[in-house]
């Protein structure tokens, strides 16, 4: 399976110009089965209204699923999921902040039906609530019954104490490479991460950066990987 992981920046590129079908496109071109989101707007006035989710679903032909961290300019922002199959919502867990953060989870099937766990999560900009987040993340993914990924923008680097603590009781799925993906036009900080639950679980097969530079400030990840 591919998995995605792309701070869409409410689809504002760094030419400053809002283009949703800008963004479906480099997620189309991924050919990915589930799509995490991060910075999404749901009815703001800065994003015409415009229900961004359902919008980069309609685009891509995939099911979208929005999680709500906080109200914004009339309608609200937060991080969302695609996926190819149909899916529910499992988990939408406030992470502490101050602007409020989320961690959100939808359980869909593999194309052959085997039932798995996407998790999507945007940590905050201060550590002592990214450590904070860290321990409830873990909470949540080792308590799925389900194989389960996560995956988001989680503004730490692999170096700090947050993303040790993920990689302690979680399987990082960069191994030790390090992946550079913000800013995009020229990337210095390796933010945007994934993580499998339980080893044996999961195959990991490979990650990659995606050579994007205008659609967003941050460049998306794909994970590949397999249900053993």
């Amino acid at each position: 399976m591919r998995f995605l992981s792309y701070n869409v920046c409410h689809g504002c590129g760094m030419d400053k110009t809002i283009d949703l079908v800008r963004a479906a496109a480099v997620i189309s071109r991924q050919k990915a089965d589930c799509v995490a989101l991060q910075e999404l707007d749901n009815g703001a006035a800065r994003s015409n209204g415009v229900d961004e989710t359902a919008e980069l679903a309609r685009l891509t032909g995939m099911f979208g699923f929005f999680g709500k961290a906080i109200d914004l300019q009339g309608g609200s922002y937060g991080i969302g999921i695609l996926t190819s199959n149909p899916g529910k919502v499992v988990l939408h867990r406030q992470l502490p902040g101050y602007e409020m953060r989320t961690l959100f989870g939808v359980e869909t099937t593999t194309a052959n039906g085997t039932p798995f766990r996407i998790y999507c999560t945007h940590f905050p900009l201060e550590r002592d609530l990214r450590i904070l987040s860290a321990g409830i993340l873990c909470e949540e993914l080792l308590k799925s019954p389900l194989p389960s990924v996560v995956l988001g923008d989680f503004n730490c680097f692999p170096s700090s104490y947050e993303w040790k603590l993920m990689a302690s009781h979680l399987k990082p799925a960069n191994g030790k490479e390090v992946l550079y993906t913000c800013p995009s036009d020229n990337p210095t900080k390796p933010i945007d991460h994934g993580f499998f639950h339980k080893e044996n679980q999961w195959k990991n097969l490979g990650i990659s950066v995606i050579d994007e530079r205008i659609a967003s400030d941050h460049r998306p990840i794909l994970v590949t990987a397999t249900i053993v």
